[in-house]
């Protein structure tokens, strides 16, 4: 079944404001058809785009409006079945939060070990800009 792109537009204006999930009938660019399931939805700097958290690939992905057929916003108890995009970004800022701290014991552990890889660093980007300067 397909949609107006007017009909698709207004349906996922009306799951931004509202801020729900909606199944989405979606063509791929190698003209394979999918469903997803989207969350978190927002449009792109371009109008011709979103950004949305896909469940089936537990990570945001951009989306071709175009490439829309068809759109509907779930109900409340169908979203229950689908992780909450706020888990997934907490996951991410744990995960973050440990390699922070694994990093920060480390560093206190074996301070010179790190010194000597910031003065090696340090140098490296010196003779970096050093020769981008002489190619110039």
């Amino acid at each position: 079944m397909m949609m107006e792109i007017d009909t698709i537009k207004y349906t996922l204006q009306e799951a931004i404001d509202a801020k729900r999930y909606a199944e989405i009938h979606y063509t791929k660019p190698n003209g394979q058809d999918s469903v997803r399931v989207i969350g978190d939805i927002k449009y792109k700097p371009a109008p011709t785009h979103i950004k949305a958290f896909c469940c089936l690939r537990q990570e945001y992905r951009t989306f071709k409006i175009c490439r829309i057929s068809f759109i509907r916003i779930l109900s409340t108890e169908e979203e229950k079945q689908y992780p909450s995009v706020f888990m997934y970004k907490f996951k991410i800022s744990a995960i973050f939060i440990v390699c922070i701290t694994i990093l920060g014991g480390l560093i206190y552990l074996f301070p010179g070990f790190f010194l000597g890889i910031a003065k090696f660093v340090g140098w490296f980007i010196v003779i970096i800009v050093i020769l981008l300067l002489m190619s110039r």
